[in-house]
């Protein structure tokens, strides 16, 4: 068996730490070459700094790849979601030391190990729902690395219902549909920002420096659905308590610039396209976006 191979044989069951959930278990194959942090709040070791009391992290190492996915303990505290997500970075991990495996034997001359790093965090958290944004960076050879986003949006367990992920085009009207009213709308909203952000980055008119980009701009946000594009979106914190201020859509290097322009996020404030909410979102929705710009 390669070192860093997957050892299907063993698994830990881990209580998630500093919260009193009782029952709440994640489940973890274990690998070769694997570590397993669950932060406490015991005082940190002056040989390593422990994870964060709020992140929970695993670490593999092998002689071909490295990883390392770091979540929110706040999203472990959903049984279904946490188990999801930490399947998800065991299962990565799997895959990309197969990739590195196979790889440093077809050209080991030119091989140089395969790195990945995941982050899950909290965007913003209501009495129903949850929305967290998992960023990941990997190396598998070339010249660097690359950055992706992916997202959730999690509606939290109701009565005989456990916790479900939603899809943003469900808080629309006739959101499912390519020709619903919501979708240009979103899509002016976002094209109009990424101009002026382009702007502001470059000191020039898109159709000055963008070399092409803004065509490619305007396919990429024609709809800005998850389910029609890879745009990822989160909720916005509102300053009315319990509420969204908006939504975030963010998008990676090389998918609205260069990249060396490196991420796009752009907030839509709640009040742009309120009038086109369901009426159970309108109860989701309200006052103002906040943001760290």
């Amino acid at each position: 068996m390669a070192k860093g191979a997957e050892i299907m044989g063993r698994v830990s069951f881990l209580p998630i730490a500093g919260k009193a959930m009782a029952g709440v278990f994640v489940v973890l194959a274990v690998s070769a070459g694997a570590h397993l942090h669950v932060a406490h709040a015991e005082t940190p070791s002056a040989e390593k700094t422990p994870p964060a009391a709020d992140q929970f992290l695993r670490e593999t190492s092998s002689e071909t790849a490295e990883t390392s996915v770091s979540i929110d303990t706040r999203l472990l505290e959903e049984p279904v979601l946490g188990a999801r997500l930490v399947s998800g970075s065991v299962e990565g991990a799997k895959a990309l030391e197969a990739s590195a495996v196979q790889d440093a034997a077809d050209a080991p001359e030119f091989f140089r190990t395969y790195m990945s790093n995941e982050d899950w965090r909290v965007t913003h958290e209501t009495k129903t729902y949850l929305s967290a944004l998992g960023t990941r960076w990997l190396f598998t050879g070339g010249a660097h690395g690359n950055s992706g986003f992916s997202s959730v949006i999690w509606e939290k367990p109701q009565a005989g219902r456990m916790g479900r992920e939603v899809d943003v085009a469900s808080f629309f009207r006739n959101g499912a549909s390519a020709d619903a009213e919501i979708w240009p709308l979103l899509s002016t909203f976002l094209y109009d920002a990424w101009e002026r952000e382009w702007e502001a980055r470059t000191g020039e008119s898109v159709t000055v420096s963008g070399q092409g980009w803004h065509v490619d701009a305007q396919k990429t946000l024609a709809q800005p659905a998850p389910s029609d594009m890879a745009s990822v979106v989160t909720l916005v914190p509102s300053t009315e308590s319990g509420k969204a201020g908006g939504l975030a859509f963010h998008f990676a290097p090389y998918e609205l610039g260069p990249y060396a322009m490196g991420t796009f996020s752009f907030t839509v404030p709640q009040q742009v396209f309120r009038a086109h909410l369901t009426v159970e979102a309108t109860e989701l929705f309200g006052g103002d976006a906040l943001t760290n710009d």
